[in-house]
């Protein structure tokens, strides 16, 4: 009825049927990991934050500070748009920033950067980078089948299942709404397990992975949809 009214518009692959495939388990089965896993993929790649890696210059391979580079001067632009939304927030109490009266549940999760306060560092990020290992791990990654998704779009579905442990489990849900996740957590995770990680000149981060495995097929990227003409 929504889609008939034009009032939100669905990918086709809404309408695919996944339900062969299994919903990962829930976060009560997650383990933590250390500090020291985190600074493991810190030392491999001195260059990874929160948010991913610098853009690499293709001729050289290394991290490109150009100005004129169209690559370098996106990722500024970005840059920019994170320290002035900092400045913003900064002057609110992050718990009422997080309270459930100023925003709501999917609005957090999906949308952490809106709730980015710039406190923290990615060494410390121990339960967003824990979701993401507990996401990723029971990824497939059968050769036969693999795509590649980047860390920022594998990203967007892991914080749908975290979206979705609120509901499984409620008494949790103030604790689930802290956990804010970015593409430089899904990175520390694909170290962690050993996956090969793709570095292109974009900055951005690739891994080939089954499109079969239930994180993708089960949880939406919600990207993916726009509700009332507005993409997420």
């Amino acid at each position: 009825m929504l889609n008939a009214a034009q009032l939100i518009e669905l990918p086709d692959s809404f309408y695919q049927n996944h339900s062969e495939q299994p919903l990962i388990s829930t976060l009560s089965d997650m383990t933590l990991l250390d500090m020291s896993d985190i600074q493991q993929a810190i030392r491999a790649y001195p260059k990874l934050n929160r948010y991913g890696f610098l853009p690499i210059d293709s001729a050289t391979g290394v991290e490109s500070n150009n100005d004129s580079d169209d690559d370098s001067n996106n990722y500024r632009k970005a840059e920019k748009l994170v320290l002035s939304m900092r400045a913003l927030t900064k002057r609110y109490n992050p718990d009422e920033l997080l309270n459930s009266l100023y925003a709501d549940d999917w609005q957090v999760i999906l949308q952490p950067q809106q709730f980015e306060t710039g406190q923290g560092s990615l060494a410390t990020d121990i339960m967003a980078c824990s979701v993401a290992v507990h996401a990723l791990k029971q990824c497939s990654t059968r050769k036969s089948i693999n795509h590649s998704y980047s860390a920022a779009e594998i990203c967007q579905y892991v914080r749908s299942y975290l979206l979705s442990q609120i509901v499984c489990e409620p008494s949790q849900r103030h604790a689930y709404r802290q956990i804010r996740l970015f593409a430089g957590h899904i990175i520390v995770a694909a170290y962690h397990l050993g996956w090969e990680i793709q570095v292109r000149a974009d900055g951005q981060s690739y891994f080939n992975i089954s499109s079969r495995s239930g994180l993708l097929t089960r949880y939406a990227n919600m990207q993916d949809y726009a509700i009332n003409g507005w993409s997420s």
